[in-house]
């Protein structure tokens, strides 16, 4: 039966909580909860197959310093980060008996490591960011996803207080999975995404609007595998700051 898919959509709630252990180095937590939704057309009977599944996402803890510290004085900053990932979501989802396929479970079942890098350059009226990240990924189960590097150049152009413009470019290069240690040929990849975007502050400081358009400019794969046309992403974020940072201060 040939199949290929139609559809794709995903929905994450997350709460994250920072805690700056003194200036310049911090820890934080991020725990999500995902819904995930894929339609596949089945071209033998010509009807939508539906798949589902929601959960608690693995959680990602990571320490960050600042080799470089942000000041109204000096508009940049250096920093790296080191991330742990820690397998809190289910790996057993099914739909009608079957078990769902490893991308589609809201958790890996895996410990994966993250090593970080990046430069934040402040202008009166925009500014820019760089940073590349670095996963290492474990087994789980006779299954491994492959090490992925992920790298990001962004910008924000100050329209007004409360509203910026933020084009970007945004890129993974994913390794190939193993599956009881055998190679998964038609798994690694290379995708890089033109990022227009727009952020508004509905209550600056506290609650941030974003949409994003992410259009693949560049796709690389190993062996057959299916690529995205586009992918549209909508953001809120809401921040609840329990104490002031001294860096408010300076």
């Amino acid at each position: 039966m040939v199949q290929r898919w139609i559809l794709e959509s995903e929905v994450t709630w997350a709460v994250a909580v920072a805690y700056g252990i003194f200036n310049g180095l911090s820890v934080s937590c991020v725990v999500p909860y995902t819904w995930k939704d894929k339609s596949k057309l089945s071209v033998a009977t010509g009807k939508p197959i539906e798949e589902s599944a929601e959960g608690i996402s693995d959680m990602t803890c990571i320490v960050r310093f600042s080799l470089l510290r942000r000041s109204f004085v000096h508009y940049r900053e250096l920093s790296i980060g080191l991330g742990l990932k820690i397998p809190t979501g289910p790996t057993d989802r099914r739909v009608g008996g079957w078990l769902l396929s490893e991308e589609m479970q809201p958790g890996t079942g895996s410990w994966d490591y993250h090593g970080s890098v990046s430069y934040y350059q402040g202008f009166e009226l925009v500014d820019f960011v760089i940073s590349g990240t670095y996963v290492i990924t474990t087994e789980h189960d006779g299954y491994e996803f492959g090490n992925q590097f992920l790298y990001l150049l962004a910008s924000d152009f100050h329209v007004t207080e409360r509203l910026s413009l933020s084009p970007a470019l945004s890129g993974i290069v994913r390794a190939i999975d193993r599956d009881l240690g055998e190679e998964q040929r038609w798994t690694a990849r290379h995708q890089l995404w033109f990022v227009p975007g727009v952020k508004f502050q509905a209550i600056p400081g506290v609650l941030g609007l974003q949409a994003y358009l992410e259009y693949p400019i560049y796709q690389h794969f190993n062996g057959e595998q299916l690529g995205g046309d586009f992918n549209f992403r909508l953001t809120a974020t809401y921040s609840l700051p329990l104490k002031k940072s001294d860096e408010d201060d300076e």
